[in-house]
Order: structure tokens, then sequence, then C-alpha cells
């Protein structure tokens, strides 16, 4: 900021005076450094307390922590719901899925096994329509399982069972509707590899020697059931494999797949018995599962085999090793005159020994994963938390009590910005433009009255006393009073005084870049519209089709940004507010990829406390923390921007303030709009001077100042007006509450503002919207899909 524009951010602050453009009235007070102390209880300024807090700012503020818990708090209540409602989704996400699966299975001597199986499956609406028949698929391979034969179905219901009987498979899609009464109750057996229904023992594949070539079926084991669209049945089957084991010349083995991988719907629960030829022992028997979901299993002391699987996948497949001494076995169809025992054992123990080391392996990666994300994690909270608080604080001033009585030595946007580094709860671009026009007014550039400019047609505004035609624009007010009015007139009309743009001098008036550049715009909008005389609304119509003025406007923003970073006041906060952010994303990028690759499925409920306590931590100083701090420099900026702020809502309590001050009042009411409190330093002034009730005081002090439509109108709503239609019309209307009708006509400015420049941005730089660009946004599409099925459980 030069010297030519009067604003000196190097002012002395050693006796108080700081020569800017915002101090040209004598202040009358008493000053000590430019400041001063808290109030006694006798209201005087006898007594000063400076207090700059020995260094020291608060780092605790309750009503910012409470915002800030109140949305950690939130979020965690979200991605809890995330979370819960991931894994419920993950567990029924197939349509179709056994709930239950109990299999009571017996090893015969003759090799046969014969199974007697319990399942419950569960049946989900789907968007293909009902559901006809539910079947298990049997592999029949020359080398293993021949044939099946042997077959039932009962359905089991809560107090009787319903037996199904044979029939030909029949394609639920070729049906009429007669399915119910003509299919269903039955079961079938159909041999997929030659389409065509199987006849056990007549289509059964031959047996052979073990290493022989191999021929192979594979089976439909299905049941027609009742067309159901959602439901839960319960179904015993019972069948026999024929031809299982393999008698060596030491043991006889059963290699048995009970769940082939990639073919069954998800199992949630899977416990099986399997029974031993009569005469075995734990010494005389060997045994094996094989499946790689969460399993536990035992044997008893005849050899009969237990175990239980949870959660199997689509993916997961279990298989049973048993060996039993050649002793226990006889008429086995499939024999070979190799030894089996030793090489079956030293396999398995092979096999049993990799995948324990690669548990081991799987454990020990464990523990660094939860270790190492454990403690990033919790250090990521510490820092987070941490740097919330240190941030904040770094972001006060040192002041702890005391007021500063002189407006602070710097622009009203400038003022606008160091209020949002102390307390950011107002937006500064608004804020600055509020206070820097106001700031304008009070310079007598251009005039603000209440009200569209329509009511003021034949009125010369810039040169007739407002005192004389205040009850004429009452009248107007009260003529307008119908219903859709009200909101419509609430805009503020400004009258210009001076234009710059027709080479008005306006070095006389002490400006600012931003105040002149603001005062262009409003010159530039007159010259648009063709008259001094204009309102708020007519300015916003302007913006969408006027891309020169969004231009100036965007100027204005950037000298109010110019000037408050001339002060020097305010460094980067990001290592204790943004760094921790940042850290924390690429924490929870590489846990989700640590753990997909390391599919640490079963440490998904560490993995959801760790993300939920860092994103938790993180919103909490996201909220609470601040980007900007303030520096030591900048200390003496925020110590009079704070004290001056404390000044003006404390005012009614200084004794001695009176109409002697009220040549600063507009002044105040400048910085006040610049800080985003103009309603509450407004109630201060009028509790400090009762004579604002009276409607001559107001016309004979006041006439020339911003306090003057909302003082008038005030007084004379009290006093004067009878008729309650025209107090309620000139409430809404912008008379009473002036600032109200001001600061909304603001918000429509800006609103209308930062719409066009949008607008003007992506119009200038030829953008359309060109996909998300891998930056997972815009909405979903589709193209992917396959898969396939078989094996296990299905349905159709």
């Amino acid at each position: 900021m030069d010297q030519a524009a009067g604003f000196s951010p190097a002012a002395s602050a050693g006796n108080g005076a700081f020569s800017s453009p915002w101090q040209t009235e004598s202040m009358n007070s008493t000053a000590y450094n430019g400041f001063t102390g808290a109030q006694g209880a006798s209201g005087s300024d006898a007594g000063f307390m400076p207090n700059l807090g020995n260094g020291k700012a608060p780092w605790f503020n309750s009503k910012r922590f409470l915002g800030a818990m109140a949305c950690a708090v939130v979020i965690a209540v979200i991605l809890a719901f995330i979370v819960v409602a991931a894994a419920d989704h993950s567990d029924s996400v197939a349509a179709l899925q056994a709930t239950s699966d109990d299999i009571d299975a017996q090893i015969e001597s003759n090799g046969d096994v014969t199974v007697n199986e319990l399942v419950t499956i569960q049946m989900r609406e789907r968007d293909s329509g009902p559901y006809h028949q539910l079947y298990r698929t049997i592999k029949l391979d020359s080398a293993f399982a021949t044939d099946v034969s042997d077959v039932s179905v009962t359905r089991i219901l809560a107090d009787s069972s319903t037996t199904y009987t044979r029939q030909n498979f029949v394609s639920p899609s070729l049906t009429s509707a007669s399915w119910d009464s003509r299919y269903a109750g039955h079961w079938y057996l159909y041999d997929e590899t030659n389409n065509t229904d199987y006849i056990p023992v007549s289509d059964a594949v031959p047996v052979t020697a073990p290493n022989g070539f191999p021929q192979r079926k594979q089976l439909e084991f299905g049941w027609n059931i009742p067309e159901t669209e959602s439901g839960t049945m319960t179904f015993r089957l019972t069948y026999t494999l024929r031809n299982l084991a393999t008698e060596y010349s030491d043991v006889s083995e059963t290699f048995w797949e009970l769940i082939a991988a990639d073919e069954s719907m998800p199992i949630k629960k899977l416990t099986a018995t399997v029974r031993l030829p009569q005469g075995a022992n734990t010494s005389n028997t060997w045994a094996w599962l094989h499946t790689e979901a969460k399993s536990s299993n035992h044997r008893d002391s005849d050899g009969t085999l237990h175990f239980e699987i949870d959660n199997l996948q689509t993916s997961d497949y279990v298989d049973v090793v048993a060996l039993t001494d050649d002793s226990m076995m006889s008429g086995v169809a499939r024999t070979s005159t190799d030894a089996r025992k030793d090489y079956r054992i030293s396999t398995e123990t092979a096999k049993e020994k990799e995948w324990h080391s690669q548990q081991v392996a799987q454990a020990n990666r464990n523990v660094v994963f939860v270790l190492f994300f454990a403690l990033t994690g919790l250090a990521l909270v510490v820092w987070s938390i941490v740097g919330a608080f240190k941030s904040y604080r770094n972001s006060q001033p040192w002041l702890a009590t005391g007021y500063w009585r002189d407006p602070p030595a710097m622009s009203p946007g400038a003022a606008a910005y160091m209020n949002n580094v102390i307390d950011s709860t107002k937006d500064p671009q608004q804020c600055a433009l509020s206070g820097t026009l106001l700031s304008l007014a009070s310079k007598h550039c251009l005039l603000l009255v209440p009200g569209p400019a329509r009511w003021y047609e034949g009125i010369d505004v810039a040169h007739t006393d407002p005192a004389q035609y205040h009850s004429y624009i009452e009248g107007v007010a009260s003529a307008n009073g119908k219903p859709g009015w009200q909101r419509k007139s609430v805009t503020t009309t400004v009258c210009l005084l001076v234009n710059p743009v027709h080479g008005d001098d306006i070095s006389a008036y002490n400006l600012c870049d931003s105040e002149a550049q603001l005062l262009r715009v409003f010159a530039l909008v007159a010259d648009k519209l063709g008259t001094p005389v204009f309102d708020m609304n007519q300015m916003c119509e302007l913006w969408g089709s006027w891309s020169d003025g969004v231009e100036e406007m965007e100027s204005f923003r950037a000298k109010c940004a110019t000037e408050f970073s001339e002060l020097n006041a305010t460094n980067s906060q990001g290592a204790w507010h943004t760094a921790p952010m940042i850290v924390s994303i690429f924490y929870l990028l590489m846990l989700h990829i640590a753990w997909q690759i390391s599919e640490l499925i079963t440490l998904w409920p560490l993995v959801c406390c760790a993300f939920l306590l860092v994103v938790v931590s993180g919103c909490f100083s996201f909220v609470y923390g601040k980007s900007r701090g303030i520096t030591p420099n900048g200390q003496r900026w925020a110590e009079q921007v704070q004290g001056f702020k404390q000044y003006l809502l404390d005012f009614s309590n200084f004794k001695d303030r009176g109409v002697s001050d009220l040549v600063l009042w507009d002044r105040y009411l400048v910085y006040a709009a610049s800080f985003g409190i103009s309603k509450e330093v407004l109630q201060q002034l009028y509790l400090a001077e009762p004579n604002l009730q009276d409607p001559s005081w107001v016309d004979s002090h006041l006439s020339s100042s911003l306090m003057y439509w909302d003082a008038a109108t005030r007084a004379r709503n009290t006093s004067l007006i009878a008729d309650p239609s025209v107090t309620s019309v000139m409430s809404t209307g912008g008379l009473d509450g002036f600032t109200d009708s001001l600061n909304t006509s603001l918000n429509d400015v800006q609103s209308s503002f930062t719409t066009a420049l949008g607008a003007l941005q992506s119009h200038q730089s030829g953008g359309h919207y060109s996909g998300s660009g891998g930056s997972f946004s815009g909405g979903g599409f589709g193209g992917g899909g396959g898969g396939g099925g078989g094996g296990g459980f299905g349905g159709r």
C-alpha cells in the first residue's frame, strides 16, 4: 500500500498515534500504547489493565471445541453406520446362501461314502424373478466317485416334513404358470456333461486304476421348490457316492472334495462328521482337512472326524483325505498294488508344514502391520489433536483482557481478513465488502438510503437532508405495503457523490486502494445504468452479462487481500493444521492398500477402528484448528482488531461515552461491519445513548450519519407511527433495521458476483466437463460384469 493512498502499516505503535485514513478524527481517549485496559466496576477509564498474555495466546475456545466435537461425532456416527452397513452388505450380498450345512457321512468298508446332509438355504428377492429350483452339483470321476445312488430329498418344516419324488429335469424358463402343481415337490439328477437325465448304475463312469485315463461327468442333483420370491427352506439330502475310496497295498485312501472352489454359493457355517469303517481307531487311521477358510477339527477315539468351518465364500474349498488300514476294507472296486501310506503322510506333512510356515509368516506380518499402523495412527491422532489446539492458539492475539479504543490502523478490507484469522465464523470477503462500502459512505463518497431506487424518484438525494424527506419515504413504504412487496423491497439504494470514472479528483477523500477500487466499481455501475442513483437489485442484475464489471469486482477482492498481506501479520500453520490432514489421507490410503494386498480380512475390526480414529481426529483438527497463524509482527495488528472489537461489543459499559463521541460512531460502524458484528454494535450504541429514542434529537444530530435511517426509524416507530401496518412495512422494507437491509443487499450482490465470476472463468478457460479423470467423481457408469458358477450349492 503506498503512502499516497493514506495507509501506513508501519505506523509507530509507541505513542498510540497511527497515520492512516481511518483515524482522521480526534479519538478523544486516554491511551497506553494505543491500548486501553478493561474497565473497573465504575465503568470509568481511570484504571489501565494492559495485558499481552506474556506472549501466550489462549489455546482453548469452548464454542469452537463443542463445534469441532459435534462435527467429529457426526462423522464418527456416519462412518460407523457405513462400516456396519458394509459389513452387513458383505454378508448378504449373495441372493442365495446356505445359512447352515450339517453333513453326517459314513465311509463304508467297500469304499462308498453315504451322505446325510441337512442344509438350510436363504433366498433373497432378485431382479430375475422367483426361485424354482435348488441344486447340489456332484462330480463323477473314474479315479474317485464313479456313481451316485440312493438319492432322496425331504423338505423339513417346523412340525412336519415332505418327501420329494423323482422327476425328469425341467427348465423353469420353459414351463407354464402351473409350476407348483406339476413340478414342485420333485427331485432330479441331470447329467450336465451329456445334457440328459442321469440314471444311476447304467450311466456311471467306469472304475479305472489310480493312474489310468479318467472319465468325468458333472451331475446336477436338484429339487423343484414352489415358486418363491424370497424365504428360507431346509432340506435333508441323502445320497451315496460310489467307489470313492481306492485300496492300496497298505491302506485305503478316501479323497473327498465336499466343496469345490468357485463352484458354490456362500455357506455361513458348515459342520461335518465323517465316520470311518468298523474297527477304526486313532492308531490305524489318518486324516487331513484341506480348506483355507477359518476352521476347527478334532477326532474321536474310534477315528470319527469332526470339523466346523465358518463363512465359506464362493472361492473357498473343503477337502477331506482319510487313510484307513486295509484290514477294515473289503470289496473295494478300485485297487492298486502300490504302497500309499508313507507317500500320503509325507505329502500331507509337507503341505501342512508349508501352510503352517505361511501362517506363521502371515501372523508375523499381521503383528508388524498392526504395530506399524497402530503406532502411526496413534501418532497421527496425537499430532492432529495437538496441532488443532496449537494452530488455534497461534491464530489468537496475545491480548488476554482489555480494550483498544481506536479503530485499527488498517483498511476495512484488511480488518475483515485479520478478524477472520482470529474468528473464522464470518465470510471475510462479505465483511470486507460491507466494511469498505460503509467506509465510502462515512467519507461522503456516496450515500446509502433504504429501499429501492424508485422510492426516491423526484428527490435530489445528493443535496437534500434526509431528515427532510424521511416522512415522505415512510409514506411510500406504507403505500407499497401489500402482500409480496416486503421481501422485494429489502434492498439499499446508492447515491454516488463522486465519480472517479468521469475524472473527479478523489485524492481529498484519503482512500486506500480497496476503497478506491470499490468506488470505481460503483461508478462503473452508475455509468452502465445511466444514473448515479440505483439500488443493489439493479446492480445484481448486471453481473450475469457484464464481464468487465465482474473483473473490476474481483480486482477489489484482490486489493483487500493485498492490503492484508502487506501487514505481514500471518503465516501458514501447515505443520500443525494442513500437514496432519495430508499425512492422514496418505495413511488411510496406505492402510487400505496394505489391507487389500495382505488380505488381512480377520483384522478388519482393527482396520476400521484405526480408520475411524484417524478420520475423526482429522475432522476435529480441521474444524478446531486454523490454517493461518499470527506472526510476532502481526500480534500488534491482532491486538488492535481484537481489542477494538471487544471495545465495541462492551461499548455501553463505558459511562463517559456521550454526544462528543458521535463523530466516531460512523467509523465504529465501518469496522463493526468488517468484523461482522453490526447488529451487536448498534445495540450497544442505543444502550449508551438514550437520546436515540428522540426523533428530533436524531434529526438534528445524526442526519449525516450512517446511523440516521436506522435510528430515525426506531425513534419514530416508538413515538410517532400508530398504524401497525406502516410499522410492519417499515420493519420489513428496510427502514427499521437498515443494517439488516444493507446486509441482505450485499449478500445478494456477493452471491450474484460469485455466480457470474464462476461462469466467466469457465468461459475464459474454454472448459467443458470431460469426465472425472479417474478422480472417482461425477457418478457411475456401466461396462463391467462377467462370472460363472457350478459346483456346491446353487439355485435358479
